[in-house]
């Protein structure tokens, strides 16, 4: 692919084949030949009553991404409703097949915080040792929110947003995330307040 897959990982921030991985992930179960032939009948006569699955995630991905709408729903094809409908239905289907969050669970096993530890030795040359995870915050932009405190949502970027502390392993698979704050909240306040186990 050489240069297409560039332009492929920039756009969608993947790889074409964990792309494909993860079509097959959100696609309902049934028969193959079934599914193809609905795919291919749809796509045939141009309905706006099915739009296959690689559309969707696409759609969803560069969504996720900060892209408008507008631009994405003109460039798949599809109108307003039938976008916002593929995007969470995507959204659902991710949170069904994705794995949950394992940190909560990983800060207790001694085992595991071995092997997270010797992914971020690896990848540093022996430089960064005993790192269970890279943590960071960023502030998600929102709309307006109809909340009586709407100027606590306003941050330091100058919009609205909520803010997110996320944590990753060398594999830059996240780990945890909440999303527990307001924008107006310093990163070191949110991470303080995110919903981890005492203990």
């Amino acid at each position: 692919l050489g240069g297409k897959e560039a332009e492929f990982r920039a756009y969608y921030r993947m790889s074409p084949e964990r792309f494909e991985q993860l079509v097959e992930k959100i696609r309902p179960a049934q028969s193959e030949k079934r599914q193809k032939l609905s795919e291919t009948r749809a796509l045939a006569n141009g309905s706006a009553g099915f739009v296959n699955y690689h559309l969707r995630l696409s759609m969803t991905l560069r969504w996720l991404a900060g892209g408008s709408y507008l631009d994405i729903m003109y460039l798949h094809g599809v109108v307003r409703s039938t976008f916002f409908k593929c995007v969470w239905w995507t959204l659902e289907r991710l949170e069904a097949v994705l794995p949950n969050f394992s940190l909560e669970d990983d800060a207790y096993d001694a085992d595991r915080c071995a092997t997270l530890a010797e992914g971020f030795a690896r990848r540093t040359d022996d430089n960064i040792l005993g790192c269970i995870g890279a943590l960071d915050g960023l502030s998600v932009r929102i709309e307006l929110p109809d909340a009586d405190n709407q100027n606590r949502y306003y941050c330091r970027k100058g919009f609205h947003a909520v803010s997110v502390q996320a944590i990753c392993d060398a594999e830059r698979r996240f780990l945890f995330a909440s999303a527990d704050c307001v924008g107006s909240q310093h990163d070191a306040t949110a991470i303080d307040a995110a919903n981890t186990r005492d203990g």
